[in-house]
């Protein structure tokens, strides 16, 4: 099944494995959008 709209993601947290999985989501635009991020700490 293919879907041409891109899923939109929000990641919660903004440590090691946020940044893994937001440069995952980089790598593949046409899939998906990062649209929030949210973390405990500022």
């Amino acid at each position: 099944m293919h879907n041409s709209a891109r899923v939109k993601v929000g990641i919660i947290g903004s440590g090691f494995e946020a940044d893994i999985h937001a440069e995952s989501f980089r790598l593949m635009p046409q899939e998906a959008e990062v649209v929030a991020v949210a973390s405990p700490t500022p």
